[in-house]
């Protein structure tokens, strides 16, 4: 796959520049999608900060209002970078006005009133299982791509009976004796 790219200021395209285009894409930008666990294309770390820089600026250019998905995909990225501030400042986000009543059913935006949708549901679940452990599902089994990253204010998050490849463990990321957070498998 072709994926457009500036050498110049170090990061991913949404459009070829030999492209004549006004489009305003998806959210500003389609590039937070690169940097999503499904993708997860290989760059280097200063690419990725260019790539997310440039999301949440054209997301602010664009309305800064995003739905539920693309503040899981913000978190994710965040968290990425190591930094469990912003992750948890997306998360926190996503938690306002998506719930509604009288089920507190997900939604994809905060303006509509659609039914539930499983995706933003999953979408949010991600924001703590790829986001804020770091882990990712490779060959080799559930491997810790990420550093895990913890919000500021939180002291630790357990993410219970994780079922992988016939084995259930309690996943929890705490912060060790330095405060630096770190991840503990615990089989079930």
């Amino acid at each position: 796959m072709y994926i457009p790219f500036d050498d110049a200021n170090q990061r991913h395209l949404d459009f070829d520049v030999s492209v004549p285009h006004d489009k305003i894409t998806w959210m500003g930008s389609s590039l937070a999608w690169l940097m999503y666990p499904n993708m997860d294309l290989p760059m280097s770390m200063q690419v990725r900060r260019n790539d997310f820089a440039f999301q949440l600026h054209e997301l602010k250019v664009h309305g800064d209002d995003p739905n539920e998905m693309m503040m899981v995909m913000l978190a994710v990225g965040a968290a990425e970078l190591g930094d469990g501030k912003a992750a948890g400042e997306w998360i926190q986000r996503n938690l306002v006005g998506f719930l509604k009543p009288p089920f507190n059913v997900r939604t994809e935006t905060v303006a509509n009133n659609a039914g539930y949708l499983l995706a933003s549901s999953a979408g949010f679940v991600q924001s703590f299982v790829y986001g804020l452990s770091g882990l990712r599902i490779e060959d080799d089994g559930l491997v810790e791509a990420y550093a895990p990253v913890l919000p500021p204010a939180w002291h630790s998050l357990t993410l219970q009976d994780i079922t992988f490849r016939g084995r259930h463990y309690d996943i929890r990321i705490d912060r060790g004796a330095d405060g630096r957070p770190r991840l503990l498998r615990e089989p079930r």
